[in-house]
């Protein structure tokens, strides 16, 4: 069976360990391309951080951001979007307040309310180059709840290993967690986690395979 599709990952498996596209897998990406074989990107970045990477792509390749929340083309047109319910995202930044620090609300806008955050410390070493490179699109809010008046494409937490598994599991017992899902990924020589909350079954699995259908 012909390949038809070919869905990459970004960080660590199209890009190098510097965060650099090797030319190697550009050509093969591009090579792949002029015989009809569609290219996807797949990863959790938003699109503001894989605009550049884009532009660099084959033309038409499709890009499923934010862990599947959402789908755009090369020009950062949406396609497809699965966002979290405004009420539901209120709900969690609500309960889980005593078990967490910060949090942040990543919503599909090309500007400085794209990420609202509340109480983001964002001099800790593994947040502090993010924010010199994306703080364009941040803003800090007194209080997220007040400010999730639109649906968000996801909630976002960072923290250490364990604070973000103590997080998960409140996640996981809340008694409305059928209204959400979350993935959790380690960075455990770091100790360094990243807690993302999206719409119920929403992952960049899931997605690929809608739009591969």
């Amino acid at each position: 069976m012909p390949v038809k599709l070919i869905a990459i990952d970004i960080d660590g498996t199209l890009l190098d360990s510097s965060s650099r596209l090797p030319e190697n897998n550009l050509s093969v990406l591009q090579e792949a391309s002029r015989h009809g074989v569609d290219i996807v990107l797949v990863t959790g970045r938003s699109f503001h951080h894989t605009r550049e990477l884009a532009l660099q792509m084959p033309a038409r390749t499709i890009l499923i951001l934010n862990n599947g929340s959402v789908v755009k083309d090369q020009s950062g047109e949406t396609l497809a979007s699965h966002t979290l319910p405004a009420e539901t995202a209120r709900y969690i930044v609500k309960e889980t307040r005593a078990v967490r620090d910060g949090a942040a609300a990543i919503f599909d806008r090309d500007d400085d309310r794209q990420f609202l955050c509340e109480r983001i410390d964002w001099t800790h070493p593994h947040r502090r180059h993010y924010f010199e490179l994306h703080n364009a699109w941040i803003t800090q809010v007194s209080s997220l709840a007040t400010e999730l008046t639109e649906d968000p494409l996801q909630l976002g937490f960072t923290g250490d290993v364990s604070s973000m598994r103590e997080l998960a599991e409140l996640l996981t017992s809340l008694p409305r967690a059928a209204e959400y899902s979350h993935a959790l990924t380690e960075y455990q020589l770091r100790n360094f986690s990243l807690l993302d909350v999206l719409s119920p079954g929403r992952s960049k699995g899931r997605t690929l395979a809608e739009w591969s259908t």
